[in-house]
């Protein structure tokens, strides 16, 4: 009988039934739950990149300082006075930017190739695509070493918040290379 079990067998046993039961019905919720967080995090990138559009030029200098998602402002005011949680925010809006980074290197490349071969169709070597791929990897190379001395230097908070500042210099740049090609809006 259950009663001459062990308390902690009894435990042990229920434990295990909710946490099935949790995870049924957690498969159930996953898919509009992984959904709402694409949707999410696409208005985010969408933000970021609608608010660099402003500030692409000749004209204008290469600082992003008011272009952040909602997203971040909501996790920043969610933070509070947390050093750890603030630190997680700007880690979260570094990557959205990385991700826009990747799709402006996309667009570039996509778009000068098709420059390329309507300029001169035997060309097979798409040195640019290559050299882009080069600068990207010592700038990130750059990055870490940069953010590694600052953490070293003065803290996490720090560390991470440069990581952004320099992440967003780095896609303002590709978007200038982008407005220097015309590049189209749009692309993948």
């Amino acid at each position: 009988p259950l009663a001459d079990r062990p308390r902690t067998v009894r435990r042990d046993g229920m434990r295990r039934a909710l946490s099935a039961a949790l995870i049924l019905i957690a498969q159930g919720a996953a898919p509009a739950l992984a959904e709402e967080a694409d949707t999410a995090e696409e208005t985010a990138l969408a933000e970021i990149e609608a608010c660099t559009l402003e500030d692409v030029g000749y004209e204008t200098p290469e600082t992003l300082w008011d272009c952040y998602s909602g997203a971040f402002s909501a996790c920043m005011v969610e933070a509070d006075t947390s050093y750890r949680k603030m630190s997680g925010c700007y880690r979260l809006e570094t990557r959205r930017i990385e991700t826009l980074i990747e799709r402006q290197i996309t667009r570039l490349k996509i778009e000068r190739r098709k420059n390329y071969r309507s300029l001169d169709p035997t060309r097979q070597i798409d040195s640019f695509g290559t050299l882009l791929d080069a600068d990207q990897a010592a700038w990130e190379s750059f990055r870490q070493s940069e953010v590694a001395f600052i953490r070293l230097s003065f803290n996490n908070l720090e560390a991470d918040a440069s990581a952004m500042i320099l992440t967003r210099k780095r896609y303002l740049r590709l978007r200038m290379m982008g407005f220097y090609y015309r590049l189209p809006e749009g692309l993948p």
